[in-house]
């Protein structure tokens, strides 16, 4: 069992990888990024906005720098499991990324819930193990209200 705590840890994040595949902390990223956990998705948007590829994380996933009307923010294709996408949050970091909206797609169980459907969570499971790397122990992890709230405000708005 893995349990919290506050030391500091040993192995340190390097940055994303540069266009020539070189760790580059010196890659200004925006600090608001969006990961997609679905290549397909990832190369839609990259697509149909102003992006351009400003380096990578491990397994050649492209880092975007992508412009939405007056805004700048980080694009890239979000690691699927519990300690590769929190590699991928710590290098992102270390280029200047210090919030993050991470989405993707899941069944559902229950019925009354239409497919395609947008689901807030207001609590996930741990079972993982990486997340006792930066939480104190419990069995779950709640959402936040207030923005369980302006997520719902904004999805108002769309």
């Amino acid at each position: 069992m893995i349990f919290y705590s506050s030391e500091e840890g040993f192995i340190k994040p390097r940055g994303i990888k540069n266009n020539k595949g070189i760790r580059d902390t010196s890659i200004k990223l925006p600090h608001i990024a969006v990961g997609v956990f679905s290549e397909y998705l990832l190369k839609d948007i990259a697509s149909k906005f102003e992006c351009k590829k400003v380096g990578e994380l491990t397994e050649k996933r492209p880092v975007y720098e992508l412009k939405y009307k007056n805004a700048k923010i980080t694009l890239f294709m979000a690691g699927i499991s519990g300690p590769w996408i929190s590699a991928d949050i710590e290098e992102l970091n270390i280029n200047g990324v210090d919030t993050f909206i991470i989405f993707g797609n899941c069944g559902v169980l229950d019925k009354d819930i239409e497919d395609c459907s947008i689901i807030i969570p207001d609590k996930a499971y741990r079972d993982e193990g990486t997340s006792y790397h930066y939480l104190p122990d419990s069995e779950y992890i709640k959402l936040d209200e207030t923005y369980k709230n302006l997520f719902k405000d904004i999805l108002k708005r769309i």
